[in-house]
């Protein structure tokens, strides 16, 4: 223990004659600063508590707010998704059932020679139709992007061409 006091003695002497200080009020300054440490530390573990149980019912009241806003956002997208299906699947109904009257106006129109171009016609369509219906079902599957990584090594690449 003494060994340590004189070691330290003997070190604040030498800061002091470097500084240019009184020693005295250089072992004053450290004493000073050492117990405002102290009283900063001792001050911050008596408030660590209250503040640590304080910032838990914030948390608390914060998380059941977030949670209020995250069941309304549910409630409101899932509100949203079925209007929006619902708008949906009413324009694809619209838009069939008005195809199929101007097909059937178009056939009933069309002379009789020319009927069976414009079944033809259709018939081309209706293979379109599924065409496109089967690549956008693969697509959105994500077959194609798992193909494309498996030969390419890249994932976006069938699906961009």
């Amino acid at each position: 223990g003494g060994d340590f006091v004189a070691d330290l003695l003997e070190k604040i002497e030498m800061v002091a004659v470097k500084t240019s200080t009184d020693p005295e009020k250089l072992i004053s300054s450290i004493a000073a600063a050492y117990v405002k440490q102290n009283v900063i530390q001792s001050d911050r573990a008596s408030l660590r508590d209250p503040a640590q149980s304080l910032e838990r019912e914030d948390d608390v009241s914060l998380r059941a707010e977030k949670k209020e806003e995250e069941e309304e956002e549910e409630e409101l997208t899932a509100a949203t998704a079925w209007g929006t299906l619902t708008a949906i699947v009413s324009v694809l109904i619209a838009v069939t059932v008005i195809f199929e009257h101007m097909k059937h106006s178009l056939e009933h129109s069309t002379p009789l020679e020319l009927l069976p171009v414009v079944e033809h016609l259709f018939g081309e369509l209706t293979v379109l139709g599924f065409i496109g219906l089967s690549v956008f079902v693969v697509t959105k599957a994500g077959v194609l992007s798992s193909v494309s990584e498996q030969l390419f090594n890249e994932k976006e690449l069938l699906t961009e061409l």
